[in-house]
């Protein structure tokens, strides 16, 4: 593997922010211990260009998860619990271009709950997306075509998806629960056609390699994983002592970020020392200030000759 496809960012649960290098094999925490917070818990991530306007939509109640897409960076898709898909066009964000409808009743004429977990966009000209729910469904929808229906219909053994990504190849997706299950779905035929093993607890993150034959995954189990996707065999696994809830890959080293880091912490140091030398006595001037007390030696002495006598 390539030392330019190991660099990765990690977002875990208490709110910390590491990278990781896999072929130095080192981890840098890049959050302020003194100021970690649990209400920070890191739950997404994405890169974006900075100095954008802040755009906010009116999405529903109970929104789980947002996805923006690759090519189009114009076009995002919702979902959450009891909130179906949405795919929105920023530039026309009043309506959304595409509303799911739910599934047909099942076999007892129930009504099949909504609970959406998370989504990809499909890369290319074929303008589908995939969703995973909290019922252990695979959907594929075609927004192409006037169908508001997912256009394939699948399940994943018998616990909540929490996490997928779409290969490279855009011929499968790749989807892990929450019992630490790990498997490849076919597009063309809906069938389960492999299996990752190594986990130990709910996966929470799932990411494949935009270049490499690989599939990163993070979870509540601590451990960052790489499997090979065809193969299926994990070619690293490092423990990173949090609970991970998510994570980006990229081709810059975290050295360079803590770097900017360390001079950015420096100069801040430098401008707390500089405030507090303009609105206020140095160290030196408060000392000499102070008023000098004696020692009441002769008092001290005669207390000792009459406890004596």
């Amino acid at each position: 593997m390539a030392a330019s496809s190991e660099q990765w960012w990690i977002g875990a649960e208490t709110g910390i922010l590491k990278g990781l290098d896999l072929v130095k094999r080192t981890t840098t925490n890049f959050t302020d211990f003194k100021t970690l917070n649990k209400q920070q818990e890191i739950h997404v991530m994405c890169w974006g260009p900075q100095g954008k306007d802040q755009l906010e939509l009116d999405l529903g109640k109970n929104v789980k998860k947002m996805k923006q897409h690759k090519e189009k960076s114009n076009i995002i898709a919702t979902g959450g619990k009891e909130n179906e898909l949405k795919v929105y066009d920023l530039e026309k964000p009043d309506q959304p271009i595409f509303l799911a409808k739910n599934v047909r009743h099942n076999f007892l004429d129930l009504r099949v709950p909504v609970w959406i977990n998370d989504m990809q966009f499909l890369s290319g000209e074929s303008n589908k997306i995939v969703t995973c729910t909290a019922h252990h469904q695979v959907r594929l929808y075609d927004l192409n075509t006037p169908q508001r229906r997912p256009v394939l219909d699948v399940e994943f053994q018998d616990c909540p998806i929490m996490a997928l990504d779409v290969t490279p190849d855009q011929r499968s997706v790749i989807v892990g629960n929450a019992q630490g299950q790990l498997g490849r779905i076919d597009f063309r035929n809906g069938i389960y056609s492999k299996n990752y093993k190594g986990f130990a607890g709910s996966i929470r993150s799932v990411q494949c390699h935009p270049t490499l034959p690989l599939v990163g995954t993070c979870g509540l189990d601590r451990f960052f994983r790489l499997h090979h996707l065809r193969t299926g065999k994990m070619e690293k696994k490092v423990y990173l002592k949090s609970r991970l809830n998510c994570f980006l890959y990229t081709d810059r080293d975290h050295t360079e970020d803590l770097l900017v880091k360390e001079k950015e912490d420096a100069k801040e140091e430098e401008r707390k020392v500089e405030e507090k030398e303009e609105g206020g006595e140095s160290d030196d001037e408060l000392w000499q200030g102070m008023e000098e007390v004696a020692d009441d030696t002769e008092g001290t002495s005669k207390r000792r000759k009459n406890s004596e006598a």
